[in-house]
Order: C-alpha cells, then structure tokens, then sequence
C-alpha cells in the first residue's frame, strides 16, 4: 500500500470537496441534462413507455457534444491540480516529492470515478418515475432509434448499430471503461502541463483534443478516429462490423492505456525533479 501518497490523495479529495467549483458544476450538468432528458420524458409520458438506465447511460456517452461537455465539466473541476497552497507544501516536504506525485495521480483517479458516478446519478434522478429495471434495451430506447428522436426533437444520437451488436450493459462497460481511461488521461495531462510550466496552462492543453473531437466526426475521415482521445471513447467511432475501417475496441482501451500512463509517469518524473518551494 503506498500510504504516503494515498494520504495526499485523501487530502486532495477533502480539499476538492469543500470548493464551491463542486456546487458550481452540478448546476450546470442539472441544466445542460434537463435540455437532453426533456424530450425522452415527453416521449415516456406521452407514450406511456419506459426506459432502461444503462441503456440511456450509453446513447449519452455516444453523444459526441454530450462527451465533450462532461470532458470540460471534469477539467474545469480539477484545473488547478496539482495543487500549490500551504498546506501542500506541507504535505510534500513530509511525503516525499514521488510520492506526493502520485498522490495526485490517485486523486485525479479518485475525482474522475466520482465525477462519473454523479453524472449518471444525476442522470438517473431525471428519469427515475420511468425507469425500466430490466437488461434489455427497453421501450423507450427503441422507439427513439426506430425514429421517434426526430419527432421528439431530441438532441442525442440513436445509433442502432449499437442496439443490434450490443447489450446494453456490454456497451455501458465498454464506454464508461474507455470514458474513465480517457478522462484520467487528460487529467494526467492537465497536470504534467501545470507542473513543468508552473502556471494554470494545463486546462487549455488538456481541453485541445476534447474540442478537436467536436469537429473530428463532421469533417475528417474515419482514419483520424485512431489518433483523437476522446472519439476512441465512443462506440459509434469505434469498429462493430459496419465496414467504415474505424478503430476497434481493444485498440482504443490499449491506446487509451497506455496514454494515460506514459502521462502519468511523465508527471511523476518532471515532479520529482523539482525543488519543494517551486
């Protein structure tokens, strides 16, 4: 057990936990959900149908602006890590510079777990009087991929090819793995950057390929999918027997692996090497 560096992760997470920048972020995502959830509970009211969680769970992380936002939603939250006030400081002279690190590293791992579990709670709570508790795909799904998306208005993405090649819970592990992977990488990033610049600048850097992916999927063909982070999260970028030469499963969560921990190990390294009062 690595103690030292548990313990300023656990320190983190309390600092992180008293920040209005929590309060903050969970209106935003309540508002920015209601524009989402609004025409599937027009549909479920008016049809008298019912939706599956999981299953919703995966057309909101397939959404490409969705993934985008909730990419945002997390940097924003954890943009000033590693964090350099007094007590930091403290923390890193009694630790160790490596360990304090990696405590970082737990922390932005920690903070991303959590930060996805409220997102889909938060997404539970909005259709949670229409929820459907079985495994399948459910009514309410089916309708908006057989059309009802266009009637309703709704803003997601209905892929059916997910449906037919995919569980919903098979689908949910895969984009929520990939999603987590993803999110921890450009947490890494974020905080490599900051450390080795000694400013805020991370934010910017970890939020490029986050905005490159707004545009990635209408402009650029399939074969820039293998080299974007956050497209790889995404099973509709990713190959499921369509024919469209996109990156496969496996390759995404090796890349997606490996990039978050090079990144990590990065962070470690440039940290270690600096001075305490930097």
């Amino acid at each position: 057990m690595d103690r030292r560096a548990m313990a300023c992760c656990r320190h983190s997470l309390r600092r992180l936990m008293g920040s209005p920048r929590i309060w903050a972020l969970l209106i935003l995502c309540v508002l920015c959900f209601d524009r989402y959830i609004a025409p599937i509970r027009a549909l479920l009211i008016g049809e008298g149908l019912r939706i599956s969680w999981p299953a919703l769970m995966v057309f909101f992380l397939n959404d490409s602006w969705l993934s985008v936002m909730l990419a945002l939603g997390l940097l924003l939250l954890l943009f000033d890590v590693p964090p350099r006030d007094e007590a930091q400081k403290y923390l890193l002279l009694r630790s160790g510079r490596a360990a304090w690190a990696r405590g970082q590293l737990y922390y932005v791992l920690c903070a991303t777990a959590l930060y996805m579990v409220a997102m889909a709670l938060i997404l539970l709570a909005w259709i949670a009087p229409y929820v459907d508790w079985t495994t399948g795909w459910s009514d309410g799904i089916m309708a908006f991929v057989d059309g009802a998306y266009e009637v309703y208005d709704s803003l997601i993405n209905y892929d059916p090819w997910i449906v037919r090649v995919y569980t919903p819970l098979q689908a949910l592990a895969i984009e929520a793995g990939l999603h987590y992977v993803c999110f921890a990488a450009l947490g890494f990033a974020m905080c490599l950057v900051n450390a080795a610049a000694g400013g805020r600048a991370g934010f910017l850097v970890a939020a490029a390929p986050a905005m490159f992916d707004v545009v990635i999927t209408e402009y650029f063909s399939t074969s820039v999918y293998y080299f974007s982070p956050l497209t790889l999260t995404r099973l509709s970028c990713l190959d499921y027997g369509d024919g469209r030469m996109c990156p496969t499963v496996a390759y995404a969560a090796i890349v997606l692996l490996l990039l978050a921990a090079v990144l990590g190990a990065l962070f470690v390294f440039v940290y270690g090497r600096k001075e305490v009062h930097q």
